[in-house]
């Protein structure tokens, strides 16, 4: 099986992309192939695409907030052969989830949690092209816990589900 990654090389996606060499073939997109929009080379067929990153985008102001999102996911999808079989995953925040449960003061934070929100929209556009999914982790601090969380994303990944769902990990 064939897994390709965005957000594998540090903290939690390193753990992730460890546990996933075991049953997968794992490709992580680099760091710079991101921030180059360098997309074409990893075209191809997966089981597995998950949106793992957190790139702030070049050109936001987040003081000003400005409005620009990170479209990566969209510009990946676009070049991959569109198939059922293929999930398609993105890692939430709990506050993208609760948009009316929570007061955030910080630019920063604001726009964090506005691009968890679009990836939902996201992913549900695409629900009818791949089995797609998203994932609120429910906390990854402090960091011993990443092995833990990764073992129940693979677990959960490897189980059969409606597309265009959100799901949390207990």
């Amino acid at each position: 099986m064939k897994a390709l990654i965005t957000g594998g090389s540090s903290k939690f996606g390193e753990v992730l992309v460890s546990q996933l060499a075991e049953t997968y073939d794992v490709t992580v997109i680099t760091r710079q192939h991101l921030l180059d929009r360098e997309f074409d080379s990893y075209k191809g067929d997966y089981d597995l695409i998950f949106f793992n990153h957190n790139i702030p985008v070049p050109g936001i102001d987040h003081e000003e907030f400005g409005g620009q999102y990170d479209d990566t996911p969209q510009r990946i999808l676009r070049i991959m052969p569109e198939n059922t079989d293929t999930k398609v995953g993105w890692m939430l925040t709990l506050q993208a989830c609760n948009l009316e449960k929570r007061m955030l003061v910080d630019t920063w934070d604001q726009a964090y949690v506005a691009q968890k929100a679009l990836f939902i929209c996201e992913m549900r556009y695409w629900a009818e092209k791949f089995t797609t999914f998203c994932i609120q982790p429910g906390g990854l601090s402090p960091k011993e816990i990443y092995p833990i969380k990764a073992k129940r994303l693979i677990e959960f990944i490897q189980t059969e589900r409606q597309s265009g769902t959100i799901h949390h990990l207990a």
